[in-house]
C-alpha cells in the first residue's frame, strides 16, 4: 500500500542518516589515529624498502675533552669503513661500539647513535697512558686501570711521558688488551696520581719482591710502601712526616712506610724513626 511504502522509504532513511552519522562520529573520533598509522606504514615502507637513509658520513668525537688525543679519526673511518652504505634503520649501533672495542686499545669505551638521514654519532672516552711497565728487555704502556695498551716499541712518545714501573719478580704472560695480574699495578697507580702529594715528580716504580712498591723520586730520594697496608693512609703520613724531615732540614734519603711508624734512612748505615 502506499502508507507501508512510505514507512520503508522513512526507515530507509533514517537507517541511512544513521550509518552517516556513525561513520562521521568514527571518522571524528579515530580519524587522526587512522591517518597516522598510515603515515607510519607509508615512512617505514620508504625507509627500508626506498634508496634512501643510508649511512654516508661518520661524526666522530671525544666525549669528555675538546678534542681526540690518542685515536686518530681517519683510523676509525677506516676501520668502520664497512658500515658505510648499510641502511641506517638496519645497523645495529652495538656491533660499531664491539668493533671499535676489538680494534682499538685507547677507546675506553664508544657511545654511537644514528643521526637521521643519513650518518652516525660516534661520541668516545679515551684510555690515559698512565705507566710503562718494564719487565726484562720489554716494556708496555698501562693505562689508569692497568689494562695494556701497546709496546712501549710502538708508543716511545706516551712512554717517556709517564713513570716507570720495573717488575724483577713477575713470571706470567703480559698481553695487550689485557690486565695483568700483578698485585701492586692497582697500588702504583694511585701513588702515580698522587704524585702532587707526595711532593715531588716521580722518576720510577720498582717492584722488588712480593706486596713492596719502591717509589724513586727526582730529587735522588726514595719511599717504600706496603700493599698490605692501606695506601692513602701511607701517602698522608709519608707526606707529613717528609714536611716534618724538610721544616726541620733534617737529611734523608729513604723514607719506609711498611711499619708502624715510618723509618728514616739517613745514609748507608743510619736508620730512625721519629718521634
Amino acid at each position: 500500500t502506499p502508507w507501508t511504502c512510505y514507512n520503508d522509504c522513512m526507515n530507509g532513511k533514517r537507517i541511512s542518516r544513521n550509518i552517516k552519522s556513525s561513520a562521521q562520529l568514527f571518522w571524528k573520533r579515530s580519524g587522526g589515529f587512522i591517518i597516522g598509522i598510515l603515515l607510519i606504514t607509508l615512512i617505514t615502507y620508504l625507509a627500508f624498502t626506498l634508496n634512501i637513509f643510508y649511512v654516508q658520513s661518520l661524526e666522530i668525537e671525544s666525549l669528555e675533552a675538546e678534542v681526540l688525543t690518542y685515536v686518530d679519526r681517519e683510523e676509525i673511518e677506516d676501520s668502520l669503513v664497512d658500515f658505510i652504505g648499510m641502511r641506517l634503520f638496519q645497523l645495529d649501533t652495538s656491533s660499531v661500539e664491539s668493533k671499535l672495542s676489538e680494534d682499538f686499545t685507547f677507546i675506553k669505551e664508544s657511545f654511537v647513535s644514528k643521526r637521521v638521514p643519513n650518518s652516525l654519532s660516534i661520541k668516545i672516552v679515551e684510555r690515559v697512558p698512565t705507566l710503562n711497565l718494564t719487565k726484562g728487555k720489554i716494556s708496555y704502556l698501562l693505562d689508569d686501570e692497568g689494562l695494556v695498551l701497546g709496546l712501549c716499541t710502538d708508543y716511545e712518545s706516551y712512554c717517556d711521558k709517564v713513570p716507570i714501573v720495573t717488575v724483577s719478580n713477575y713470571v706470567g704472560e703480559i698481553e695487550v688488551g689485557e690486565i695483568p695480574f700483578i698485585i701492586e699495578v692497582d697500588e702504583v697507580i694511585e701513588l702515580a696520581e698522587s704524585e702532587k702529594e707526595l711532593g715531588l715528580d716521580i722518576q720510577e716504580f720498582l717492584i722488588p719482591e712480593d706486596t713492596v712498591i719502591s717509589v724513586y723520586f727526582e730529587d735522588s730520594t726514595r719511599a717504600i710502601f706496603s700493599v698490605d697496608k692501606d695506601i692513602s693512609e701511607q701517602i698522608n703520613e709519608y707526606s707529613y712526616t717528609r714536611e716534618n724531615l724538610l721544616l726541620k732540614n733534617d737529611p734523608f734519603k729513604e723514607i719506609d712506610m711498611r711499619f708502624d711508624r715510618p723509618v728514616i734512612r739517613v745514609d748507608k748505615y743510619t736508620y730512625w724513626m721519629p718521634e
